[in-house]
C-alpha cells in the first residue's frame, strides 16, 4: 500500500518535472506569453497542493503502519513470552518427574537389597531351624533312651 502511494508520488514528481521542463522551454522560447506562464504556474501550484495532500496521506499511512507494527510486535512478544513460559514449565515438570523417578529407582534398589538380605536371613534361619529340629529330635531320642534306662 505504501509502495503504491510512493509510486504515485514518484509519478506526480515525474509529471511535475516534465511540466517544469516544458515551462522552461516555453519560457525560453516565448517570453512574451506571460499569461501562459501564469496559467502554468497556477497548474504547478495545483499540483503542489495535490502533492502536499499526497504527502500528508503518506505520513498518515506511515503512522498507521508504525502503529500496526508496534501492535504486532507487542502481540508477538507476548506470544513468545507465553511460549517460553510454557516451555519452561514443561522443562520444570520434566525435571521434577526425572527427580521423582530417580528417587523411586533408588528406593526400589534399596528395597531389593533389603529383600535379598531378608531372603538370605530367612534361608539361614531355615537352616538353623532344620538343625535345631534335628538336634531336638536327637535330644528327644536321647531323653527317651535315658528314661527307659532308668
Amino acid at each position: 500500500m505504501a509502495e503504491e502511494v510512493l509510486h504515485k508520488i514518484l509519478n506526480h514528481l515525474e509529471n511535475m518535472n516534465k511540466r517544469l521542463d516544458s515551462l522552461e522551454r516555453d519560457f525560453s522560447e516565448v517570453k512574451s506569453s506571460q499569461h501562459q506562464l501564469i496559467n502554468d504556474l497556477s497548474d504547478v501550484k495545483s499540483s503542489q497542493s495535490i502533492l502536499e495532500k499526497n504527502i500528508t496521506d503518506v505520513k498518515l499511512s506511515q503512522s498507521m503502519l508504525e502503529a500496526n507494527q508496534i501492535r504486532l510486535e507487542n502481540t508477538l512478544s507476548a506470544k513468545v513470552d507465553i511460549l517460553f513460559d510454557a516451555w519452561q514449565q514443561h522443562e520444570d515438570y520434566f525435571d521434577s518427574n526425572a527427580n521423582c523417578l530417580t528417587r523411586l529407582e533408588e528406593k526400589l534398589d534399596k528395597l531389593e537389597l533389603k529383600a535379598a538380605k531378608i531372603g538370605s536371613t530367612q534361608d539361614q534361619h531355615t537352616d538353623l531351624l532344620s538343625k535345631l529340629n534335628a538336634s531336638s529330635d536327637s535330644h528327644e531320642i536321647e531323653i527317651m533312651a535315658l528314661k527307659r534306662a532308668k
